[in-house]
């Protein structure tokens, strides 16, 4: 039986938002929801919490969600791979703390694709074209894909504004990731290298040291809180998911 830990990586000094993994969604910090939602998959050893910050660590064992304290790192992947290490995991999804919505299936989807390929990294993507307002958006991460209309394909490029000529090729990039421990570390162990810097984009590193980058398509929801005026889009999502 392949074991599959989710690690979910949260800090509190967002550019954009800080203390953003405690701001209330509907009176329970984002991260625990972000953490709830891996619970929800029923599919993960552990699902741990992985922060710098003692207040993250102490918000999440309040609502009894495991944390573990790291050391600083530059990306949130980078803190995966060392609690990866730390943990003794074996297969790793990566699930961001400000996804507080992703659909457990989607999860499990993720998981079930992990013991293929212990040196391939996972990621997901939206099934839709990009509409005007994602393309326009700098805050939404555009994957590139080989085959944009299969289910399951090997990104060949990240963006936050898309060149010109790539739209049909490009989808929203969901922010998830996975992959074997091995893969991780030596994701981890590589320099981050001068298009990762400049674009803010984490798999970049990995494609750029020649790591293979497969996406799930699915129809999934991106409702990720980037900014303050994202909290109520995700209270909005989370009504009407309620209402059903």
């Amino acid at each position: 039986m392949t074991l599959v830990d989710c690690l979910l990586p949260a800090r509190l000094g967002s550019s954009r938002f800080p203390g953003k993994p405690l701001v209330l969604i509907n009176g329970v910090p984002l991260v625990v929801r972000a953490a709830r939602q891996a619970l929800a998959a029923k599919c993960f050893a552990r699902v741990v919490v992985v922060t710098e910050d003692d207040a993250i660590v102490a918000a999440c064992r309040t609502w009894t969600v495991e944390a573990l304290k790291t050391p600083p790192f530059p990306t949130g992947t980078d803190r995966v791979a060392w609690a990866a290490q730390v943990l003794g995991s074996e297969w790793v999804v990566n699930l961001q703390g400000d996804e507080p919505i992703f659909p457990p299936q989607a999860l499990r989807d993720v998981a079930a694709c992990l013991p293929e390929d212990p040196e391939v990294l996972w990621t997901c993507a939206q099934a839709a074209p990009l509409t005007a307002a994602e393309l326009a958006d700098p805050d939404i991460v555009k994957i590139c894909l080989e085959h944009p209309e299969a289910p399951v394909s090997l990104a060949t490029d990240f963006h936050r504004t898309l060149p010109q000529g790539l739209e049909s090729c490009a989808r929203v990039h969901v922010g998830l990731y996975a992959g074997s421990a091995q893969a991780l570390a030596r994701f981890g162990a590589l320099p981050q290298p001068p298009v990762e810097l400049e674009r803010r984009i984490e798999p970049l590193r990995a494609l750029e040291a020649g790591m293979a980058v497969r996406a799930l398509v699915r129809d999934l929801p991106r409702v990720a809180v980037d900014r303050p005026e994202h909290v109520a889009q995700v209270e909005a999502a989370l009504q009407q998911e309620n209402c059903r």
